[in-house]
Formats: C-alpha cells, structure tokens, sequence
C-alpha cells in the first residue's frame, strides 16, 4: 500500500480524531519526513480542485476535480470524481492545462449498480454519473482545517479528506435502495477511496461496479495517450492502444490494474479491496469507445442482496506522469 504510515506521538497523545475517524490510516512506525504538498482550490459550491506531484521532473501535476452534480429530473446531487489534467504550475499557485484536453474523462469512477424489478433490468444504473443518488451529508478539510465549500479558495496542506453520505434510488423511481458512504482520503501520492453500500430493501442486484477508470485512450487531436495495459498475476502485457470490440481484456477475482502510454508517460494504477468477497468478482477493460479505455471493476455477479445487508469497497488511484 502506498499511505503514509502514521503513529502516536511520543508523548502517548492519540491521532487527531478527525484523521483516526476516517478510519483509512495504517498502524506503524513515525514516518521520518512530512507528506509532500498537495495544492487545492475550490470554487463556491461546484467543485474542489486537487493537483498531485508528478515523477517527471518540473512543475509537472496531474490535476484532478472532485465536482458537485445536480440535476433534479434524474434525482441528482452529489460530488464525485471527475476530469484529471496534464498541469504545469505557473507562478505561485496558477497551473496551466498542458495538452488542451483532459487525460481522464468526466464518467463514472466510483459506482454504478444496475438494478432489476420484477424480474425486469432497470433501463439504468443507479448511482455517480447515472443519477438517482441525493446527499445527505458532506464535509472536507485539509489538513485538520475545515473546507467551507461555499466559498472560494486556495491553500497547500498534506492531506485532503473528503466525506460524503448518500441514498440511492431505484433508476426512474423514488424508492430508495441504498445508503452510500464516500470517504476519500487524498495526499500527493494519489487518492484512497472508501466506499460503503447499505442496503435498504431485498432488492436484486444485475452488476454492481465499483470502481472505474475512464482514462483516455488517444485524445482529439490524435495524440495517444494510453496504449499498454497489465493485470495482478497475469505476465502479459496488453495491447490497448486501439478500439476492438473483439478483444477481451480481463480477468476474474483481478484486484490491481496499471494502464499507461509509451510515449505520453501518462500511467495510472488502480487497486481494490472488497468485503465481503463474493463470487464474480471481476476486471475487465471496456474498448468499445473512441476515445477512452474504461477499467471496471465488477463487486459480483448477479445476487439477490437483503435488507441491512452491507459491502464495502476500498480503492486506490494513482496517477501520474513519468516522463
């Protein structure tokens, strides 16, 4: 795992309780230095703003936007990650889109579950991107400070947190199905997800994907932007670089995936953990679009769930640029 390991002080004293709340840090030796800085802005009640160090050398970033979606005819209010960004800061606290395009498309990361009733699938998923999903709660800080997501700002801290509480609802219905909880934890390294799903009603379930990646393929302008793709214990190296409805890439009980581009540099690692672990659990990378290779990552195959039944999801994402 990449998180930072965090210990008690010296002295005995606890971990600050928002940090221990968060329940997303590892037991461990004091880390030796401070986590690097992580630049974020947000704009007033629309979308925070946060820009992770690259390997590549210079003020190089990968920016990436946590966005505030609403949209009361598909039962939409929600924040979710959407949008990352080949960045160079320019000045002090400015930062510069490099290529003109984004690297990550606006789809769904985190959830999407399909939903059948009466023995009919839902015309739609559920959840993100899809609709039908209504906050009930957020809060965010960095650093220990709160965020007041109302206002616009700036700052540099170390570690953003981010929570969001949620229900779900039966696509094109106002029945509620499920409670989500979102809790993300960001430092420079990259961002770590935690995802819980409580269910509300018997329900059941076709495909439940949590998480995704929509990474760009070959942009606009033709410029190539991922093109190789490797699995967790699997040797090969895959071909990505094109559209091929024919090609299956994937691979089942898959937890870890690097998708990249020779020449762009552009890399991205996705990793999942799931509890409970039930059958089909799944990869596969969809290339049926144009543009994008979209990584998803199937919690099941279909089941039917009860009332009070719970899952949790924890993901990481790291992105980057390495040359």
């Amino acid at each position: 795992m990449w998180i930072k390991r965090i210990c008690r002080a010296a002295s005995g004293a606890a971990l600050p309780p928002v940090l221990a709340a968060a329940g997303l840090l590892l037991a461990g030796p004091c880390r030796a230095e401070p986590l690097p800085e992580l630049h974020v802005s947000t704009t007033a009640d629309r979308k925070i703003d946060f820009c992770l160090p690259c390997s590549v050398s210079g003020d190089r970033f990968v920016q990436v936007s946590l966005q505030h979606m609403t949209d009361p005819a598909k039962r939409t209010d929600l924040w979710r990650l959407t949008r990352a960004f080949d960045v160079e800061r320019r000045g002090d606290s400015g930062f510069a889109d490099r290529l003109g395009e984004e690297i990550v498309r606006p789809g769904e990361w985190e959830c999407a579950i399909r939903l059948s009733e009466e023995g009919r699938r839902t015309e739609d998923d559920m959840g993100g991107f899809h609709g039908y999903e209504l906050l009930t709660e957020v809060k965010a800080e960095v650093d220990g400070k709160r965020l007041d997501l109302s206002r616009s700002d700036r700052c540099i801290g170390r570690v953003l947190l981010f929570e969001q509480r949620s229900v779900m609802y039966l696509h094109g219905t106002d029945r509620p199905r499920a409670k989500h909880l979102k809790r993300y934890r960001i430092i420079a390294k990259g961002i770590e997800l935690l995802q819980r799903i409580e269910w509300l009603a018997d329900t059941r379930v076709e495909t439940a994907r949590m998480p995704m990646l929509p990474i760009v393929r070959s942009q606009r302008n033709g410029r190539q932007i991922t093109d190789r793709l490797s699995m967790e214990g699997d040797p090969e190296e895959y071909d990505v670089s094109r559209t091929d409805r024919n090609l299956k890439v994937g691979g089942d009980g898959v937890e870890r995936v690097k998708i990249w581009g020779r020449e762009s540099g552009v890399t991205a690692e996705v990793t999942v953990r799931y509890e409970p672990e039930l059958p089909g659990r799944r990869f596969f990378c969809s290339m049926y679009s144009p543009n994008y290779n979209k990584l998803y990552f199937d919690f099941c195959s279909p089941r039917d769930v009860k009332k009070g039944e719970k899952w949790k999801i924890r993901t990481t994402y790291i992105l980057d640029i390495i040359r």
